[in-house]
């Protein structure tokens, strides 16, 4: 969606998967539990639990509001330029995640995510990002992002908000990553900040 489509070179993707990953982790290791996993503050700052399924779409909406957040400054640079600050982003997102001990666990990482994301479950949920994705490519949304990825400038003088548009698809895009970063997550049952490096999302690129 974002590079293929929008034309918007981003390497943030790891950054996004682990603001899901975390948000995943943090919202449902069991309460009973928070003890053995946390080594600060007794238990860690969040002290309660959600089910599976609204910690999967907190996860997603968690990364989308961080895309919104840096989408605003960020999204107005082009090319070269915007992959070198969404890179920055997800390198700043780790070392921020390393530091808050009291919510992360810091470079500990998180074990024992309740392991719910099984092989069926991770291809239910890549069924639908493809479906919910190809709805959104053959509509005049996408239509709208193949036309500001060929040309910005004449995507502006027909009338398109091209700024708009750009937030929309890196939010989009960043929610996916969200999901996705908490299902590797609780297939894993473990997270660590280093299993989110800059190499992560050359991967997915």
């Amino acid at each position: 969606l974002l590079n293929g489509f929008t034309g918007l070179f981003s390497l943030g993707q790891a950054g996004f998967m682990l603001i899901g990953a975390y948000t995943y982790a943090i919202f449902t290791i069991p309460v009973e539990y928070r003890d053995a996993v946390y080594q600060y503050f007794d238990g860690g700052i969040v002290q309660f639990s959600i089910p599976v399924i609204p910690a999967l779409i907190l996860a997603g909406l968690a990364a989308a509001l961080f895309a919104f957040l840096i989408g605003l400054p960020v999204l107005r640079l082009k090319s070269d330029y915007l992959a070198i600050a969404t890179l920055g982003f997800a390198e700043i997102i780790r070392v921020v995640i390393v530091n808050a001990t009291s919510i992360t666990n810091g470079s500990l990482g998180i074990k024992g995510i309740p392991g719910e994301a099984t092989l069926l479950t991770c291809y239910i949920w890549t069924v639908i990002t493809l479906v919910v994705l190809s709805r959104l490519i053959f509509s005049n949304f996408g239509n709208v992002l193949r036309c500001i990825r060929d040309n910005e400038i004449a995507a502006g003088v027909m009338g398109i908000n091209v700024f708009r548009y750009k937030v929309l698809s890196f939010c989009v895009g960043a929610f996916f990553a969200g999901v996705g970063g908490a299902l590797l997550g609780s297939h894993l049952s473990t997270i660590d900040p280093k299993m989110f490096n800059f190499l992560l999302t050359f991967n997915v690129l």
